[in-house]
């Protein structure tokens, strides 16, 4: 219901910046959270931000690609993007097996503050238009 229109809206860089670092942002706080419902707040936080990014990231790739290249680069970006879901959960279950969990739970998170700053300095991001 959000993600149509901010993305009709405002442009898919800042979108995407936002999301990203409104993430990274959010993730650390598992590690603090002191009860199930705060728990459960941030996770509606978190899975409130990634269908909005899904929407806005969809439209812009439809927008950019001809329509006789959809199926194959969809089917490329759904292999790659949920192909390394396993592997992530695996690490994920690896750092909390060796290290516990705060200490598996702040290694991600500065891993999605590193994307953040990456993403933040891209400049095809950064200057990429609307959908």
């Amino acid at each position: 219901m959000l993600g149509a229109p901010i993305q009709k809206r405002y442009r898919f860089g800042p979108v995407i910046i936002c999301l990203i670092w409104f993430e990274a942002l959010c993730f650390p706080l598992y590690a603090i959270a002191p009860n199930p419902l705060l728990l459960g707040v941030i996770s509606a936080c978190l899975f409130v931000a990634g269908p909005i990014y899904n929407v806005v990231q969809f439209s812009y790739r439809i927008s950019l690609i001809p329509d006789e290249l959809q199926g194959r680069v969809n089917s490329v970006f759904r292999l790659l993007a949920f192909g390394f879901q396993p592997f992530g959960f695996a690490l994920t279950g690896l750092l909390i097996q060796w290290f516990q969990v705060v200490p598996a739970i702040l290694f991600l998170s500065a891993c999605a503050l590193l994307l953040a700053i990456l993403t933040s300095v891209n400049k095809h991001v950064i200057h990429a238009g609307r959908a």
